[in-house]
């Protein structure tokens, strides 16, 4: 444990702190920045679905970082335009945490921070929108293996022709057609659906929320959640647990088996490299796995300290996960060409600009719908059958009459 003092005018709130340690002669170097705490966080909040939405019960995500663009631990609690708390609210994990409140249509909210102590600013939430008229609930946003997607919409307004679609890496896995109703008095209404999808769709889905009442469809909300895999490689080493001098051979066994611990053929590269040496380099290389599924659909996920983490077995990583996508707002609705969001956000951020535009933007899905059609030929098929009925019944009526004064003529005449 080190301890020193600080100066006590800084500048900016990133201190940088080196660290040598000298071992027999072998001299390794650490150097890491320090959070210093100058009055003043950062903090964005992230409705779940994108809006805020007046009079609905919404689920709010957050994350807090310090000047230098570090996560910080913070508390604190919800306040609106009269100073009234409605509750207090704390990170979970790297600056990021959640809470459940119903803002009301002409209020504003902010955060009041507790801790750290000294923090001066109150940061606002986003403004409740009034012409939004669903709240999108995913509950917790990571779904086990071969599980639907299963998640709530409550809506404000009834008979809402509403399309639910999942997207994953860009490729549509699947989607679900519901009319919203509302509940007693016209209260919002909560609409469960479930969407199902193949067992090898896994990683990171896109879920869209589309109005199919206008033409072309719109997005009314979209979240980031994540799919457990349902295959997965293990790979034992057979020997790992013996120790080698430098320059000596290793003779390793590898052993590779599926989900069911069966075995199965494969093909793999080997490195070696000295787990100490990488350690206290702080090495933080997301493995290919976390890549493939996770970090390649995220923002920034070189500033994830840990990304393995989140997709780990740890009983928090879940969670951390769920408040990671959660915070994902930067993709939502992205319907602007490259060259308007380069002018919006610079050009220092090309490359990630590129990537965002090369993932693509969320089509509606194309849904047939011949209700119309079959109404428009059932009708035609009644008119004809009866102007038919009417053609007959009018033969008839005069067969019957030219029959029934043939009938008096031959009585007459008799």
């Amino acid at each position: 444990r080190v301890e020193f003092k600080l100066p006590e005018k800084i500048g900016q709130g990133d201190g940088l702190l080196r660290v040598a340690v000298d071992d027999g002669g072998t001299l390794e170097t650490i150097v890491k920045t320090i959070p210093i705490n100058l009055g003043k966080l950062e903090v964005r909040f992230y409705p779940e679905g994108g809006d805020l939405v007046a009079g609905l019960e919404n689920r709010v995500y957050f994350a807090a970082r310090d000047p230098a663009g570090d996560p910080v631990h913070v508390r604190g609690e919800i306040v609106n335009s009269a100073g009234n708390s409605l509750g207090t609210i704390e990170t979970y994990h790297e600056g990021m945490g959640t809470f459940t409140f119903r803002p009301g249509p002409d209020q504003r909210y902010r955060l009041r921070i507790t801790s750290p102590a000294g923090v001066t600013n109150e940061p606002e939430l986003p403004k409740p929108s009034r012409g939004q008229k669903i709240a999108l609930t995913t509950g917790m946003g990571v779904f086990e293996t071969g599980k639907p997607l299963e998640f709530n919409v409550q809506a404000a307004k009834a008979e809402m022709p509403l399309v639910a679609a999942a997207t994953c890496r860009g490729v549509p896995v699947g989607q679900q057609w519901f009319t919203t109703i509302t509940g007693k008095d016209g209260q919002p209404g909560a609409n469960p659906v479930t969407i199902s999808l193949a067992p090898e769709v896994s990683g990171v889905v896109r879920l869209t929320i589309y109005d199919y009442s206008t033409s072309p469809p719109v997005p009314l909300a979209e979240r980031l959640v994540y799919r457990r895999p349902a295959r997965r490689l293990k790979v034992h080493v057979a020997g790992q647990s013996e120790r080698y001098a430098p320059g000596q051979t290793a003779n390793l066994a590898l052993m590779v088996t599926d989900e069911e611990n069966r075995p199965v053929p494969a093909t793999l590269g080997v490195a070696v490299a000295d787990d100490t040496v990488l350690k206290l380099a702080d090495d933080d290389t997301a493995s290919m796995r976390t890549h493939f599924l996770l970090t390649t659909e995220i923002e920034k996920p070189e500033d994830l300290e840990d990304a393995d983490f989140y997709l780990s077995d740890d009983p928090k990583a879940a969670v951390a996960l769920d408040m990671l996508l959660g915070t994902q707002g930067w993709r939502r609705f992205v319907e602007r060409t490259l060259e308007e969001l380069k002018k919006e956000k610079g050009d220092a951020e090309d490359e990630q600009l590129d990537r965002l535009v090369a993932l693509g933007v969320a089509k509606p899905p194309v849904m047939f719908d011949n209700l119309g059609q079959i109404d428009a030929t059932y009708r035609d098929a009644v008119a004809k059958i009866q102007a038919d009925r009417t053609h007959e019944w009018n033969t008839l009526v005069v067969v019957s009459l030219l029959g029934a004064m043939g009938l008096v003529l031959f009585v007459a005449f008799s």
